[in-house]
C-alpha cells in the first residue's frame, strides 16, 4: 500500500514529465514576443546616414545588437521546435499504448492539447471531480508503465 506522500510523488514526476510539452510550448511562445518586440525595435532604429561631410552611426551598434539578439531567439526556437516535435511524438506513442481509453482521453487532451478539466469532463459526459481523480490514476498507471526504476 503507497503512503499519501509517495502517490503524491509519483503523480508529481509523472505530471513533471508530461508537463515538458507545455512549458517548451510556452517557452516557445515567450521567445516569439521577444523576436516581435526586438523586430519593432530594430524597425525603430535610425541607419547609418552618409552624407559628403560626416558619417552619423548613431543607433548603428544598438542596432547590430538587436539583430545579434533576433538571430539569437530564432536559433532558439527552432531548438526548441524540434525538441517539442520529438517529444510529442514520443508522449503521443506511450499515452497512446496505455489500455485505459478514458486514462488516454484524459492524457492526450491535457496534455498534448492543452485543454482545462472542465472542458475535458463537458466533452466525455462525466463530472470535474471525476476527471479529477481519473487523471490521478491516469498518472499513477503512466507512472507505472514508463517511469519505474
Amino acid at each position: 500500500m503507497q503512503t499519501a506522500n509517495e502517490h503524491w510523488k509519483i503523480k508529481n514526476r509523472a505530471k513533471s514529465y508530461l508537463m515538458q510539452i507545455r512549458w517548451i510550448d510556452d517557452d516557445i511562445k515567450r521567445e516569439e514576443e521577444e523576436i516581435i518586440k526586438l523586430t519593432a525595435m530594430a524597425e525603430g532604429l535610425r541607419a547609418i546616414t552618409y552624407d559628403r561631410d560626416k558619417v552619423q552611426t548613431s543607433g548603428n551598434d544598438c542596432n547590430t545588437d538587436t539583430i545579434i539578439k533576433l538571430l539569437e531567439y530564432k536559433a532558439k526556437i527552432e531548438a526548441d521546435s524540434l525538441e517539442l516535435i520529438e517529444l510529442r511524438s514520443i508522449i503521443r506513442n506511450q499515452i497512446a499504448a496505455m489500455q485505459d481509453p478514458i486514462y488516454k482521453q484524459i492524457l492526450f487532451r491535457y496534455y498534448m492539447d492543452g485543454q482545462r478539466f472542465e472542458t475535458i469532463a463537458s466533452d466525455l459526459n462525466y463530472s470535474y471531480q471525476y476527471i479529477i481523480n481519473a487523471h490521478g490514476r491516469a498518472l499513477q498507471a503512466f507512472e507505472k508503465l514508463y517511469m519505474t526504476n
